[in-house]
């Protein structure tokens, strides 16, 4: 039987320290980070170079209405980009008294979305050649636009034995340089960005096909929030991967 989870602890309120995340290069290292350590993380941060694949296409939308005014910016061109961080959200926790299988629902496509005051804007970044080239990528097949814009529920089944667990999701991190037409302030940006001396740096979050359960452990870390990891990102951590 699977009992009623609104009684686990969810979140512990055990901070994680982002100044003690560790650098990954390989998947199998993004695993021991956030899933077998005894006490898993909740964030690792990625070390590659920008320079070890080409630009990437992007495809950038904004469109406003106001009363019957409508304004409508594309932009279409390529950018840097590489995953930098991998981190992990919470799907649900389950309280088992027996050995069974459970369907959970996973998650694919980006993980925030600006859309504020009546205004839709998104950018689309083909992750395509990252994805083939880094060891640590999303294991989707993130091949067209509405698959990075749009979030969509999958099933997935896992088999647990009894006891307390909380489901998690990881989530890939890009960060890509801004350049040209995007670093203009006219340009109404609808994603998450930071400035390191002259060069501007924009990030996409993508769903990885990685589901997972953590026994329950009253000393587990609470989920990282990208707006904070983001920020540590462009403060402290900037030397850890931003070249």
């Amino acid at each position: 039987m699977t009992k009623k989870s609104q009684h686990l602890k969810s979140f512990h309120g055990n901070k994680f320290d982002l100044n003690k995340a560790v650098i990954e290069v390989t998947t199998g290292g993004v695993d021991k980070t956030i899933k077998t350590k005894e006490i898993p993380d909740p964030v690792c941060l990625i070390h590659y170079s920008f320079d070890r694949v080409e630009k990437s296409p992007c495809h950038f939308v904004y469109h406003s209405k106001e009363g019957h005014e409508h304004e409508r910016l594309e932009v279409i061109g390529s950018l840097k980009m590489k995953p930098v961080a991998v981190y992990t959200t919470l799907l649900s926790s389950i309280d088992l008294d027996q050995r069974k299988k459970i369907r959970v629902t996973k998650l694919q496509g980006r993980d925030f979305y600006y859309d504020e005051d009546g205004k839709f804007n998104y950018i689309y970044m083909d992750p395509s050649a990252c994805e083939n080239t880094f060891d640590i990528n999303t294991k989707y097949s993130y091949t067209k636009d509405k698959d990075t814009r749009l979030v969509s529920e999958k099933p997935h089944e896992m088999e647990l034995g009894p006891g307390q667990y909380h489901i998690y999701q990881s989530v890939l991190l890009y960060a890509f340089v801004l350049e040209g037409i995007f670093r203009q302030d006219a340009i109404p940006l609808g994603f998450p960005t930071g400035k390191h001396g002259n060069v501007t740096y924009g990030f996409k979050a993508l769903y990885r096909d990685d589901v997972f359960a953590l026994a329950h452990n009253e000393k587990l870390y609470d989920p990282v929030h990208s707006t904070n990891l983001i920020q540590h990102l462009m403060g402290p951590a900037f030397s850890k991967w931003g070249h």
